[in-house]
């Protein structure tokens, strides 16, 4: 569906919501030159400032992490979104991550800076933390006395609340472990190029992970 006229002009004048994104991310805004070419500025369309926005933002770490560790800690707007390649998801990003500073953090103040991205990645990989160590918890504490001669195993089998979750909370150790060993966690954290959606990310990893744990305890 194409722009309408008060899009447009909000794209050319700098207050829609993409010229906003635009203008955090360094981009070029929207410019129509003269006919005649006397501006000496080259025509920027919506669609190519559009795709400009959402490549920086795709690369823009901070977003990225959030976006991984809130759809591991089960936020199911984060699993929406999911990777960032296209205007609607930068959109939809921009503002999970507004929403979160605000509503789940309690910041009263603007959501403005490197400070404010950082804080709300710190916010949800403590998020998805606390749901691997309450998952353990809890597989730790279902198994009964009377089941003190059956094995480890066993009582995973019969008294896990929910095979599916003690899994997934076994996959995540096991390659949280193996990433922080190998030094894989380090180079991540600090890699600007990472992506959590790429086919080397640790979601890709986990899920390889997952398999081999269903198949070793079902």
């Amino acid at each position: 569906m194409g722009k309408s006229n008060r899009d447009l002009a909000g794209d050319f004048l700098g207050t829609s919501k993409t010229a906003k994104l635009a203008k955090k991310y360094g981009v070029a805004g929207v410019h129509f030159g003269h006919p005649d070419g006397r501006s000496g500025r080259p025509n920027r369309m919506p669609e190519q400032v559009e795709r400009e926005v959402a490549a920086k933002m795709a690369n823009d770490y901070d977003v990225r992490r959030s976006l991984e560790a809130a759809s591991l800690a089960g936020n199911k707007k984060a699993k929406k979104i999911g990777s960032i390649n296209n205007i609607k998801s930068a959109l939809a990003a921009e503002k999970f991550m507004k929403k979160t500073h605000k509503n789940r953090m309690g910041n009263g103040g603007a959501y403005d800076g490197a400070n404010d991205e950082g804080g709300v990645t710190n916010y949800w990989v403590n998020k998805d933390r606390n749901k691997l160590i309450n998952s353990l918890t809890s597989s730790n504490q279902a198994e009964p006395d009377s089941n003190k001669n059956a094995s480890p195993n066993d009582n995973i089998r019969k008294n896990a609340p929910g095979s599916t979750e003690l899994s997934e909370a076994r996959a995540r150790v096991a390659q949280h472990e193996e990433d922080i060993y190998s030094g894989t966690y380090s180079s991540n954290l600090f890699d600007k190029n990472y992506d959590p959606a790429g086919a080397n990310s640790f979601l890709e990893r986990y899920k390889l992970k997952l398999n081999d744990q269903r198949q070793r305890y079902q």
